[in-house]
């Protein structure tokens, strides 16, 4: 039961230190997103629609990382939840390197 799944989660952050960008696509050996219920067998063609993380433009990473998401941890991207799941996993280990980085 089940597929792995080989995505690419991008954040691009300001000077400032707010997010501008949050997305995700199939990585390029990825062989398991067009396996995905709510994908139709088109992965890419889902993710671009509903990968993003819109709601997390202009927070910054501390604020994302913290930030309660109503995740719903599951291995797909599917649902809202899921997929907030995966961005709070992703703001939280940015925020964590970049913090003890600083010292």
């Amino acid at each position: 039961m089940g597929r792995a799944l080989d995505v690419v989660m991008t954040v691009a952050v300001d000077a400032g230190g707010r997010i501008e960008l949050a997305s995700a696509r199939p990585a390029a050996a990825d062989t398991g997103c067009n396996e995905m219920c709510a994908s139709s067998a088109d992965g890419c063609g889902f993710l671009k629609q509903f990968g993003d993380c819109n709601e997390a433009i202009g927070l910054t990473l501390q604020e994302a990382a913290l930030r309660d998401w109503d995740p719903a941890p599951s291995g797909c991207f599917c649902t809202e939840g899921d997929r907030r799941h995966k961005w709070r996993n992703v703001f939280q280990t940015l925020h964590y390197t970049v913090t003890h980085l600083r010292r």
